[in-house]
């Protein structure tokens, strides 16, 4: 893309979790990043450190896992429960349950836990690789949505900490990760409301210790009766323990009470007793109330947003701070890229505020319930058992137990639900059809696609399906293809579907599809979407040299569903009984670029899956055709006879529209943008509707095919519609009126120019007028059968897209 110096896509302020993930992406995705962070130097020590199993699949998704597991953190599995004996004699273990019972179907049944600045160094080795560095110590000092650029309509001022020098640049977008203490959301306005008043502040530690206890390196939650700790096991043979150093409960209660580390320490031996314990050193300590707390918005314009703790704050013993700030700034980057693509209407930003702030509220709730359960009411080993056992269809559960797995399931991460809308598809969605859902299917539109192991066909590998498309901003569409001999006229009619003009995929061609390698894995068409084809069957059961060339495109996503699964250790084809799908006749997943399902289709002969799925990304993504309406604001100035009165009466043209036959063309020339350099060109350009052109690397044909000379990528329009004519409205008042449609790829008409002649009549006498001449902005004639002057004036052109 480019840009002038101090322009930019985003400013990001903060480089904490949400702050560096949006950036990671962003750039990645191409996106020239602003990033800013008030401190000198990243996180040292303490912080958030827990990265839960849903976290841990974004991280590999992001390339990242290796680097973090190099780092050789704990990995929590299981978490103990302590309780006093009776007689004051100390404390025993009372139980243990999984961090992730069997229920949840996951690759990484564990907490990885290592300290938050080593989190962060992975990520910003990767954004500098991606072209962005975060500067520091900046912070901001003022901004406003002015609009006075509408490309760039948000200002920002920056400030050098060290130096006091002002930057001020000018973005898209402003995204706020700056923590609680948000200078973004306090300029705003925006309030945090409390769920409750502070009720505990805490005592947080993090070293080395010697130790007698027995499960020092485990999780626990331990209660005594000197008082209660968590103990959360890290890396480098180190231990965080959560000591409550006071309680809304004490007749002294005081939500600002402080204490020292040694008087913590203190607190932790008594709880600990008949264990002993000493530290050989301390690495970081804190002390802090805790409050459950939620921004009333986290947008107000669209353009300027908020994530992670800015928006949320909760206690961190479930810890969610940093999981929950991952999912945030996922959730907006693929959203943002949509709209920057042109893929989506910007009302698809809409959606970040009402899924994240839903699931923000939902941890609250959880995170006061849990406090409640960890701080006042410790299991019992008759439901510590219970808890352990029980699958998640099974028998009645009491509240603990049912707290227990919903505790679970959340915390892992894969209890993040979005309700229905326009991206997660319900039978109210707007986009209808018989074919969409599958009976018996397992898939939830909303929730985090399932892991699904099967065997890629280019070179035998058995792979993560879930893993095998990277985060890169593309929808993930699985075609689960069932029985290849029963499904043979259904995949062949899928692929012939996909190849119209009109289909979702070539509406969202690649303008530089000529030049793609043969090599590219993911994107061979388009950089929205990626295709994968599962077969139900056999590796020798699959004669990829059949396939339609569609499917051939997509070689390094063709699998074939042969891997057993212990989830579903009868089935003959896992991937597609664990899900739920025939495996005769399988269906169609499409997931969303974080990894959530968007809906579900059957797979049948003929063009109903496609239309389906078209109907899908219309109604979704609310610009399924880049489609652009050339449309003129007329003022048809009428000329009244030589006196006034109080029944005046008017006269004009009507009906005006271009000359514009196949004998004798109109050229309609317009100034370009290329919609992926974003450069407007300085030369006019013009062409008819009658022009035929080939589009390279495509079986179509376009009005007009250019070739952008600054980034070498080629784009194509066509006109689809008119010209219509323009009639004086009946109320006699101007207002817009569409005279041609116009279908572009890859590129954006910014001006038109009306060369060439116009055509139009008399309102009252039909006097036909021709070889108007609109270029200077104004026209007059005589209508002689009225005896009056016509005249067109005011003339006004504008280009919008169709929503």
């Amino acid at each position: 893309m480019a840009h002038s110096d101090n322009k930019y896509d985003i400013v990001i302020v903060g480089a904490g979790p949400v702050g560096i993930l949006l950036s990671l992406c962003l750039s990645r995705w191409g996106y020239k990043v602003k990033h800013i962070d008030n401190r000198p130097v990243p996180t040292a020590t303490g912080r958030a450190d827990g990265i839960q199993p849903r976290s841990i699949e974004i991280l590999r998704n992001l390339g990242l896992k290796r680097a973090l597991m190099a780092y050789e953190p704990a990995k929590v599995y299981a978490v103990a429960f302590w309780d006093p004996l009776p007689g004051g004699k100390g404390i025993h273990r009372t139980g243990s349950w999984p961090s992730c019972p069997r229920f949840i179907d996951t690759r990484y049944p564990f907490t990885a836990l290592v300290h938050q600045g080593k989190i962060e160094q992975l990520f910003l080795n990767e954004i500098e690789k991606a072209g962005t560095t975060v500067q520091r110590p900046w912070t901001i000092v003022d901004f406003a949505n002015t609009g006075k650029d509408e490309a760039y309509p948000v200002e920002v001022s920056l400030k050098c900490l060290d130096t006091n020098v002002i930057e001020n640049v000018r973005t898209k977008y402003l995204f706020s990760g700056e923590g609680a203490r948000s200078v973004v959301r306090e300029k705003l306005g925006v309030q945090i409301t409390y769920k409750d008043q502070i009720s505990f502040v805490w005592g947080v530690m993090d070293g080395v210790v010697q130790t007698n206890f027995p499960d020092i390196n485990t999780k626990c939650t331990i209660h005594s009766d000197s008082g209660s700790i968590m103990v959360i096991p890290r890396e480098d043979s180190m231990v965080r323990l959560y000591v409550q150093i006071a309680s809304s409960t004490d007749p002294d209660w005081n939500p600002r009470k402080t204490a020292t580390a040694e008087e913590v320490q203190e607190a932790a031996k008594k709880i600990l007793h008949p264990y002993t314990i000493d530290w050989v050193r301390v690495e970081w300590y804190s002390v802090y109330p805790i409050g459950q707390g939620i921004s009333e918005k986290y947008t107000l314009d669209h353009r300027i947003f908020m994530g992670g703790d800015a928006c949320h704050t909760h206690s961190p013993k479930a810890g969610q701070g940093m999981n929950t700030a991952f999912h945030d700034a996922l959730n907006f980057a693929w959203k943002l890229h949509a709209v920057e693509s042109g893929f989506a209407d910007r009302s698809l930003l809409e959606s970040y505020e009402s899924e994240r702030k839903k699931i923000a509220e939902d941890l609250l709730d959880f995170d006061n319930k849990y406090a409640a359960l960890f701080s006042q009411r410790p299991p019992n080993a008759e439901e510590v058992g219970n808890a352990k056992s029980l699958s998640s269809d099974e028998g009645e559960e009491n509240e603990f137990v049912q707290t227990f797995k919903s505790s679970c399931e959340f915390t892992s991460g894969y209890g993040v639900a979005y309700e229905p809308n326009v991206i997660n598809w319900s039978p109210s969605h707007p986009a209808q059809s018989h074919l969409f859902g599958i009976d018996g299917v397992k898939l939830v539109p909303g929730k985090a696609f399932t892991p699904t192991t099967v065997a890629r066909l280019s070179d035998a590998n058995i792979v993560h399906l879930e893993q095998e498309v990277p985060a890169n901003g593309s929808f993930r569409i699985f075609v689960f293809a069932g029985s290849p001999s029963r499904n043979k006229k259904a995949v062949e009619d899928l692929a012939n579907n996909l190849e119209k003009d009109k289909s979702f995929l070539s509406v969202y061609r690649r303008p530089d599809i000529a030049e793609v390698s043969y090599f590219e894995r993911h994107n061979p068409h388009s950089k929205l979407f990626t295709l994968s084809f599962i077969f139900a069957a056999e590796k020798t059961g699959v004669d990829v040299s059949y396939l339609p060339r569609v499917v051939k495109d997509y070689h390094h996503h063709i699998y074939a569903d042969d891997v057993p699964d212990v989830r579903v250790p009868h089935a003959k084809f896992s991937a597609h009984e664990k899900l739920g799908l025939d495996p005769e006749r399988g269906g169609v997943v499409v997931v969303r670029p974080d990894s959530h399902v968007s809906c579900i289709v059957r797979l049948v002969e003929g063009s109903g899956t496609v239309d389906a799925l078209n109907a899908y990304f219309k109604n979704s993504m609310l610009s399924l055709a880049l489609t652009a309406e050339l449309e003129g604001y007329m003022f048809m100035s009428r000329v009244s006879a030589a006196h006034l009165s109080t029944n005046l009466a008017l006269f004009s043209v009507t009906g005006l529209r271009p000359k514009d036959t196949e004998e004798d063309p109109y050229y309609y020339t317009f100034k370009v943008l290329c919609s992926s350099c974003r450069e407007t060109h300085p030369n006019w350009v013009s062409f008819t509707r009658y022009e035929k052109h080939e589009i390279p690397g495509s079986r179509g044909e376009a009005n007009f095919v250019w070739k952008c000379k600054l980034c070498g990528k080629t784009h194509s329009a066509s006109i689809t519609a008119g010209p219509n004519a323009y009639e004086i409205p009946e109320n006699a008042k101007s207002k817009i009126q569409k005279i041609i449609e116009m279908d572009c790829r890859g590129l954006e008409f910014t001006d038109f120019k009306a060369d060439g002649d116009w055509e139009a009549k008399g309102a009252e006498t039909t006097t036909a007028f021709s070889g108007i001449d609109l270029s200077e902005g104004e026209w007059y004639d005589y209508d002689e059968k009225a005896g009056e002057e016509v005249s067109i004036k005011d003339i006004k052109w504008e280009i919008r897209n169709i929503k």
